[in-house]
């Protein structure tokens, strides 16, 4: 695996881990409360997370299975990246893609999504040690905000939205009271 990469990789799995760990004492029920009506409970808004890299995944995945020419991804990429980065760091809401907020069930087994989050990151361990450092340059995800990027900044969006949540899931745990 590219090096730059692997780091890429491991810092999102330092994430997810660190995810589990915040959570490991909770109960099923626990991590199902919903605290406001029309907000995430805590396994709801892990299911988002998962479902976001899952998705990314599989879109990643079937670029490359259609062996269009793709190209590699340059200057604009990159500063469109550097602003969807910047986007995610601010305290703001964004509303999630239709696709994704409509397909967040009412209870989420938290345990089986662990494991299917697990299976999700196994893929992408594959997936990226099998590219060569040229097809890691090519645009492989198509981010509905800023279009076109490739593996690099596509790891770097999936970090920012994991980051994006953290505040979100720090404040669900606060209000379960231990």
């Amino acid at each position: 695996m590219n090096a730059k990469v692997k780091q890429k990789f491991e810092t999102l799995e330092e994430l997810r881990k660190y995810l589990y760990d915040v959570t490991q004492d909770l109960s099923e029920e626990e991590v199902n409360i919903n605290f406001e009506f029309g907000k995430w409970s805590i396994a709801q808004l892990f299911y988002h997370l998962y479902l976001v890299d899952k998705g990314t995944f599989e879109a990643v995945t079937n670029r490359m299975k259609l062996q269009v020419n793709h190209h590699q991804s340059g200057l604009k990429e990159k500063l469109r990246m550097k602003l969807l980065e910047f986007l995610l760091s601010m305290p703001l809401k964004f509303k999630a893609p239709k696709h994704v907020s409509q397909s967040i069930p009412e209870e989420v087994d938290f345990n089986k999504l662990k494991e299917d989050w697990v299976d999700v990151r196994q893929g992408w361990q594959l997936l990226l040690n099998v590219q060569n450092d040229e097809q890691l340059k090519y645009t492989l995800f198509k981010h509905p905000v800023i279009g076109p990027i490739d593996i690099f900044q596509t790891l770097d969006f999936i970090k920012a939205h994991h980051k994006h949540h953290l505040p979100q899931v720090k404040r669900l745990l606060s209000k379960i009271e231990r």
